[in-house]
């Protein structure tokens, strides 16, 4: 390797036609639920397991939450976010919000094919609330 350079693998390089491309590009994957009426440590979740030869990279996470009835429209909407991978005792990202919540990753998470990740969003409200996230990323071969 050249000093400063990374090293270079022969036969990648080239003009590619766009449908031989394709099949390289990455498809845009939204992770999402939503819910209403959640009380207290109620949760929403949605699981996703990219397919063998697929890796997703999750970039941005997205939730909010709000009262469920007018009356408690002027209290604390609080909410936790998880996400897991491979299996649910692994966490990755754990935050929280009042009314809700953004992340852009800084440097993206990687799931590899077979794995399962979990996303689950939790009322921390003393009242019913309705909730909703999501979790973008890309699926790439």
């Amino acid at each position: 390797m050249a000093r400063g350079f990374p090293d270079y693998e022969g036969g990648k390089a080239g003009l590619y036609p766009a449908g031989f491309w394709a099949a390289y590009e990455g498809k845009e994957v939204t992770i999402r639920n939503n819910a209403g009426g959640k009380t207290f440590a109620q949760a929403t979740t949605a699981d996703y397991t990219p397919a063998v030869g697929k890796t997703l990279y999750i970039t941005d996470i997205s939730f909010y939450a709000f009262a469920s009835v007018v009356a408690n429209a002027d209290n604390n909407q609080f909410v936790n976010f998880y996400l897991a991978y491979p299996d649910l005792l692994t966490w990755h990202v754990m935050i929280g919000g009042n009314g809700g919540g953004y992340v852009q990753l800084a440097r993206p998470l990687k799931v590899d094919a077979g794995e399962t990740v979990s996303a689950r969003l939790v009322a921390r409200a003393n009242h019913a609330i309705d909730v909703g996230f999501t979790v973008g990323g890309f699926l790439v071969p």
